[in-house]
């Protein structure tokens, strides 16, 4: 018994030192991060993170095919929108400033609910899933909606429409979106070299460098990730067979994930 109970802590011990791992978090630091940005490899990594974020938030899959029911789902929203609009006598004469939920549509087969900074009743900003912030186009709005286009990724549509759908009647403001969070991942061992990181199942970048210290969040060199916060799954390989981990993203902070 003994004996069994000793060989059970060893495959233990080496699974805990084959996969191990440690973390820190810090601030986001945005200065950094635009700062970084002025790397063509670091604006690269982020926009097709970006990119990665809204083809998800948009129902494509990992092939970047529509997903059906989404697109059904979508015709069917669309629908009932142009029919609120139009059935309309009268709009608001302007949209109040600050932070407002909107329909987000190309009034063809896309269809998503987001949240826009409005002052001086022109789109100033617009977010995604809770929180990530997407660069887009200033637009004035009239009879309660605008279109915008956006600037970092590409949307399949040269312009998405914005309706104001909560603010026909009366004004609906609403508290300021949470802020993402940010991931990165460094190592000072070779064993994980070339490896490809997995974030939920599914593929992303590959371990291109070695640190032996801990490097800034958005290094040059050094995979990161912009996220919503939660939980997510991590798995370290070139076969998706090893043992997976998990990790938080938190509003605001940017987690330092060294593996070891």
């Amino acid at each position: 018994m003994r004996k069994q109970s000793l060989f059970i802590l060893v495959v233990l011990c080496f699974q805990i030192e084959a996969i191990g791992q440690d973390v820190s978090y810090s601030n986001t630091d945005m200065p950094a991060l635009t700062n970084s940005m002025k790397n063509e490899s670091t604006r690269l990594m982020y926009n097709r993170n970006l990119q990665f974020l809204f083809d998800a938030y948009a129902g494509y899959d990992k092939d970047g095919m529509k997903i059906k029911k989404e697109k059904e789902l979508a015709a069917l929203r669309i629908n009932t929108l142009k029919e609120n609009y139009g059935h309309r006598q009268k709009y608001p004469d302007s949209i109040a400033t600050g932070w407002h939920i909107v329909a987000l549509t190309d009034n063809k087969e896309f269809y998503k609910e987001a949240k826009v900074y409005v002052s001086k009743n022109t789109i100033q900003q617009l977010v995604i899933q809770d929180c990530i912030r997407v660069r887009c186009t200033k637009s004035q709005v009239k009879n309660a909606a605008g279109a915008i286009t956006l600037t970092d990724i590409n949307s399949e549509s040269e312009t998405l429409n914005v309706y104001f759908i909560n603010d026909l009647d009366s004004a609906a403001l609403i508290d300021e979106p949470m802020q993402p969070g940010y991931v990165s991942f460094w190592t000072s061992k070779g064993k994980y070299l070339k490896e490809r990181l997995m974030i939920n199942d599914i593929e992303r970048d590959f371990i291109s460098k070695l640190h032996e210290v801990e490097p800034g969040c958005f290094e040059t060199g050094v995979p990161f990730y912009m996220l919503k916060p939660g939980v997510y799954k991590l798995r370290v390989t070139k076969t998706g067979n090893d043992r997976e981990e998990k990790f938080e993203i938190k509003s605001g902070m940017c987690l330092k994930y060294q593996l070891k």
